[in-house]
């Protein structure tokens, strides 16, 4: 049964209903995904679905290390997506979302408040988009995490500034993490 844990949630998802062995192990309220992207924007996730040549093309060559690092460089992350969730979406399916690889999020706050209690994994490249509170980012910067990038509208209170400098210098710990 131990080697059983090691099998990916996604091919578990996957194959669940062909072997009732895995609905005894696994629970079924999980959601696996490798690299996604998270909205509460209905015209941001129709932008986000769209599959152009270009784009099938820079998730192929996403796969390589060599080349993520490359077009990634020392200081930002372009990060590529599989799969496209609403955040609607996420809350009537009841599911966890389980991340081992990239989580794009594009929310405003109530958005990442109702996503962030679903969202687990040892997820290692983190983009925020929208708005976004100082303890929302805290609570998404998993010891995973090595590269993040906010574009968010960040909302900081005075009280938290020494937080956030924290954060900050915490996080910025070797050329791998930026």
């Amino acid at each position: 049964m131990r080697m059983l844990h090691l099998v990916p949630l996604k091919i578990i998802n996957k194959y669940i209903g062909i072997c009732s062995l895995f609905e005894k192990f696994f629970p079924l309220d999980i959601d696996a995904h490798e690299q996604v992207f998270i909205t509460d924007n209905q015209v941001v996730g129709v932008k986000a679905k769209e599959d152009t040549f270009l784009f099938r093309i820079w998730k192929c060559l996403d796969q390589f290390e060599f080349c993520r690092s490359t077009f990634d460089g020392c200081h930002t992350i372009y990060p590529v997506w599989k799969s496209v969730l609403m955040v609607d979406e996420i809350i009537d399916m009841k599911n966890r979302i389980y991340v081992s690889d990239t989580l794009i999020l594009d929310c405003q706050i109530q958005g990442y408040e109702n996503v962030i209690p679903k969202i687990f994994g040892p997820y290692t490249r983190l983009v925020l988009h929208g708005t976004i509170t100082l303890s929302q980012v805290q609570r998404l910067m998993r010891p995973s995490v090595k590269h993040v990038r906010i574009n968010a509208r960040l909302q900081i209170e005075p009280a938290e500034y020494d937080d956030f400098v924290r954060l900050v210098v915490n996080h910025i710990r070797s050329v791998e993490y930026t």
